[in-house]
């Protein structure tokens, strides 16, 4: 099993997609960073996000998730 999981990897080159659909989603938060978010870290596709508490951070949990952005 993990090596078809690793072939799958290779395959479909996820982890390019995932460096480069990061760095897109990255230059969306750094936007963001200047009104909503405090501090961003991560890499890829795996984010923490500090929200400033002046924000509601269930309500923007509940927007991304209907975005599709959060599982």
């Amino acid at each position: 099993v993990a090596m078809a999981a690793l072939q799958v990897l290779d395959e479909e080159k996820l982890a390019d997609n995932a460096e480069t659909m990061g760095k897109l989603f990255r230059a969306d938060l750094v936007i963001l960073s200047k009104v909503i978010v405090r501090i961003v870290r991560g890499n890829g596709l795996l984010y923490a996000l500090v929200i400033y508490k002046s924000f509601d951070t269930w309500d923007i949990c509940f927007k991304l998730r209907d975005k599709g952005l959060l599982a």
